[in-house]
């Protein structure tokens, strides 16, 4: 009597089985029948009178749960015994928390989430794969993940990466990531980064896809890398025309060059001969700019040359009052 010890005073032969319950429920033995006590004696009664196929489950008082066996005799008795599932009741409990637990994550989660079986046909579809692929949960369950959302020109390979992670440790699969290309409802693709897991479910091997929609991310990529390339087109067609440019300066430049040069050795008044000069100066110092146009074409090219070249500090100082003094600008070197 230790599965119903409050009913152990009740439990003797020749005792009525509607008694005995009644004994039970007055001490409050079975949880089940605390709200409606007269219901559930009835129910109880009607399934002892004609015991079901199945076993009932009863969930007593003190938080224990029985599994009941009844079996009608050819006498007309009634045999049955009890089974204390009490901890297979804690564990299905548990269980169902932790399902729940992993649905509310599944739910929540902001990827793509598909579970597919060994077969390729889907066992979940959560919210974000509602949203990214167009389709209802309720349309896609049981339905072969393959012909649904892989574009037809994909196929072997799904076939094979399916293959690949069923065949794979667990350990080899965690983490990898691919790029593929899926089918939305609308006839759409979409370019996804996936990554597969396989676990071992209830009734056998079971895939797991956490998806990700990437087509706008790599759009903008691809944008970036184009714009890139276009900026490096112009900068590099932009160096080409300042040498062209200089190149072209250059030659009527020396000309002038050589005029002035010619000029300075011709007899020529003091102030004639300064300006000339000056002339000089300025023409070589534009000369010297359009070179180091030149240098900057060339150091964007990766081909600047350095070379060591005399210089005089008091020269330079000369030429630059002698252009701010043919401009009116008045200087002095300390």
């Amino acid at each position: 009597m230790t599965f119903i010890p409050w009913s152990a005073e009740a439990i003797r032969p020749g005792q009525l089985f509607e008694e005995m319950l009644r004994y039970g429920v007055a001490l409050g033995q079975y949880a089940d029948a605390l709200q409606d006590p007269e219901a559930w004696i009835a129910e109880r009664l009607r399934l002892h009178r004609s015991p079901p196929s199945q076993p009932i489950e009863q969930h007593l008082g003190d938080g224990r749960w029985l599994r009941v066996f009844e079996r009608r005799m050819p006498d007309g008795q009634t045999v049955g015994f009890r089974i204390d599932i009490t901890e297979l009741k804690r564990r299905e409990e548990a269980l169902r928390k932790s399902e729940g637990q992993l649905r509310a994550v599944v739910g929540g989660a902001l990827d793509a989430i598909v579970v597919v079986n060994a077969a390729g046909d889907i066992l979940e579809f959560n919210p974000a794969a509602e949203r990214v692929f167009g389709y209802a949960r309720a349309d896609v369950m049981g339905v072969a993940a393959r012909g649904l959302l892989v574009p037809e020109r994909h196929r072997r390979a799904y076939d094979e990466q399916i293959r690949s992670v069923l065949q794979a440790p667990h350990r080899d699969t965690e983490g990898v990531r691919i790029e593929a290309r899926a089918l939305t409802r609308d006839g759409g693709e979409i370019l996804m980064e996936v990554a597969f897991n396989s676990v071992l479910g209830e009734n056998g091997p079971v895939i797991i896809a956490f998806m990700r929609d990437i087509t706008q991310e790599r759009a903008k990529t691809v944008a970036l890398e184009e714009a890139r390339v276009q900026a490096e087109e112009a900068d590099r067609a932009k160096s080409d025309f300042l040498a062209m440019m200089s190149h072209e300066i250059r030659t009527p430049l020396n000309a002038v060059l050589g005029l002035l040069d010619l000029l300075l050795h011709t007899p020529l008044q003091p102030d004639q001969k300064r300006h000339t000069e000056t002339a000089r100066d300025a023409a070589l110092a534009l000369l010297q700019i359009l070179n180091d146009v030149l240098d900057f074409s060339r150091l964007e090219a990766r081909r600047l040359a350095f070379f060591d070249a005399p210089a005089s500090d008091a020269a330079l100082v000369e030429a630059v009052q002698a252009l701010f003094a043919a401009k009116g600008v008045a200087g002095a070197v300390p």
